[in-house]
């Protein structure tokens, strides 16, 4: 009861985790944006004319992005680093937060397991030494007769 206790909370975590690291939040390391040098239809996510990567409709859009290695994107004629906004940092921030939290809790809910386990042995042991007791009283009690 407990492991599926346990393993649903788990799960629930990561699916939230999940959730919150969507395209918009997805940067990958040591890259940045670069707006107005995307060629159509090769762009990286959306803007506020759609929501996909793929849909630029013509060359050189100012609003349309993709990743470059960092530094790469001024050199281009066209080329201006898109910055991020206070809300997206903060997104950045929370799901940062988000992935402590977690390694915290799998932390957490690996000693609770571990105690549980100590618990059940601990019980099972109590349970085998009481019967091997009464056992032992039983066959003293029958070689008591004469058959």
């Amino acid at each position: 009861m407990y492991k599926s206790v346990t393993m649903g909370a788990l799960a629930s975590v990561f699916v939230l985790g999940l959730a919150i690291s969507g395209n918009t939040l997805a940067a990958k390391p040591g890259f940045e944006k670069c707006l107005g040098v995307v060629k159509a239809g090769k762009n990286d996510c959306g803007t506020s004319r759609h929501a996909c990567g793929g849909q630029a409709t013509k060359d050189g859009d100012p609003e349309e992005w993709l990743y470059l290695p960092k530094g790469n994107c001024e050199k281009l004629v066209g080329g201006k680093v898109k910055e991020e906004t206070g809300k997206i940092q903060d997104m950045k921030k929370m799901r940062e937060d988000m992935r402590e939290d977690m390694k915290k809790m799998k932390e957490d809910m690996k000693e609770d397991m571990k105690k549980m386990k100590e618990g059940m042995k601990k019980e099972k042991e109590e349970e085998e030494g009481g019967l091997g007791e009464f056992m032992e009283k039983v066959t003293k009690w029958f070689r008591t007769f004469e058959w």
